[in-house]
């Protein structure tokens, strides 16, 4: 009876972690829409039209899309929330333009 009510309780446990952990970290596109190379920023749009800056100009372009892991700060406001990290992914004019084609 004692491993059952053990058991019993790591389950209740459980399940009460589980709803009450949250996610601090979420996936974003966005869209290079400046560089400022004196501040060594990019600033970037996302779908909703909020700007998110990122430190570190490298080899950013305008228009350039990336993939953005972002932090929730634990907050529910999603304008102080930061960006951790940002993949490259492609420049959308590109995109956007059909391929040559070669006869």
């Amino acid at each position: 009876m004692k491993i059952f009510k053990s058991i019993i309780a790591i389950v209740i446990l459980t399940a009460v972690l589980a709803v009450t952990a949250r996610a601090e970290q979420y996936p974003k596109t966005l869209i290079v829409d400046s560089i400022n190379y004196n501040n060594d920023t990019v600033t970037f749009t996302d779908t909703n039209g909020d700007e998110w800056i990122w430190y570190g100009t490298e080899d950013w372009a305008v228009n350039d899309m990336a993939a953005a892991i972002m932090d929730d700060n634990k907050t529910i406001d999603i304008h102080d929330d930061i960006i951790v990290k940002v993949y490259y992914q492609m420049n959308i004019e590109r995109w956007t333009k059909p391929d040559e084609v070669w006869e």
